[in-house]
């Protein structure tokens, strides 16, 4: 299983054997024959015997204990992406506080500047390779920046072999914004990287958040690290035994600007935006959303399976 949050465990165990001896005792009987006369012996000679020394044991004492097992834990390579542009702040929170996990390998991958809207897009191969330069994001992390879509994002770092080794995972985010509905979907470029992860063969995670005018990302990199640590180990496994059906988009309110607090998440599936007020959120707790769009104006962080396209 590919999986690396599992252990890796290699060792050598060492057995010891031990060599015993033993004696016999021997008996004599005495003849009932009339005593002879005895006779003068000369005495034996003597004679010297030179024996070789003991050999020495090379072995350790039966009391050593073997070598105990040592386990190695291989790091999960996560590929960080999104649509607002690798100076994002958004994607700076998201990075920082990955970062806080252990066991991780981090490697951030993203557009040059913000590529909003462009759902899965990319760039025709006929124009020229995808142009890519080394920057960091604003608090400093080594990155990535392609000159491109969030899509061309992960066709250099995947498609196009850009990274030395294949992520396990991408998360794409955090947006600047929420992503939900059947509407918009479609043509969010934080999905749409998402999406194109997914489609060669890697499970990933979308994540936005209504920022409003709020720049603490901090309730929608909690929610997600919440997320990933339950459910990141299993989805790898998943697309390592039976390949992925589709990906993950979750949208987190901003409750806190409203002085109220993030629900937990729920399940829901994409709902019709219809004549609801996109930007609305009440974050009320209203029970048992019908959809993302109502699960999301409740406060709750809203979660969807979204499916590859056919």
């Amino acid at each position: 299983m590919r999986g690396r949050f599992g252990m890796v465990v290699a060792g050598f165990l060492m057995s010891l054997a031990a060599c015993s001896g033993g004696s016999s005792d021997e008996s004599s009987t005495a003849s009932d024959a009339p005593a002879a006369t005895p006779t003068t012996l000369e005495p034996a000679p003597t004679v010297s015997l030179t024996l070789p020394p003991p050999p020495t044991n090379s072995l350790p004492p039966e009391t050593t204990a073997p070598p105990t097992t040592e386990a190695v834990v291989e790091p999960l390579n996560i590929l960080v992406t999104n649509d607002d542009g690798v100076s994002s702040p958004g994607i700076d929170a998201l990075v920082e506080g990955l970062r806080t996990l252990e066991f991780l390998e981090l490697t951030v991958v993203a557009p040059l500047d913000n590529q909003s809207g462009k759902g899965d897009q990319f760039t025709d191969p006929a124009t020229g390779p995808l142009v890519v330069s080394t920057t960091t994001t604003a608090s400093g992390f080594p990155a990535t920046a392609v000159a491109g879509t969030p899509a061309d994002s992960i066709i250099w770092a995947i498609e196009q072999n850009g990274l030395a080794q294949r992520p396990d995972f991408v998360v794409s985010g955090i947006n600047n914004g929420q992503n939900m509905s059947t509407s918009v979907i479609p043509v969010s470029g934080t999905i749409g990287a998402a999406r194109r992860s997914a489609v060669n063969g890697i499970p990933s995670v979308a994540v936005s958040f209504s920022t409003g005018d709020n720049s603490d990302y901090a309730p929608a990199v909690q929610a997600l690290l919440a997320w990933f640590t339950e459910n990141a180990p299993l989805r790898i496994a998943a697309a390592v035994e039976a390949g992925l059906t589709g990906f993950t988009n979750m949208n987190v309110a901003n409750c806190p600007s409203i002085g109220k607090n993030n629900l937990g998440p729920v399940a829901v599936p994409p709902g019709e935006l219809g004549n609801r007020d996109y930007g609305a959120f009440t974050c009320d707790g209203a029970p048992d959303p019908a959809d993302d769009v109502a699960a999301y104006q409740a406060g709750y962080i809203a979660i969807s399976e979204l499916p590859l396209p056919a």
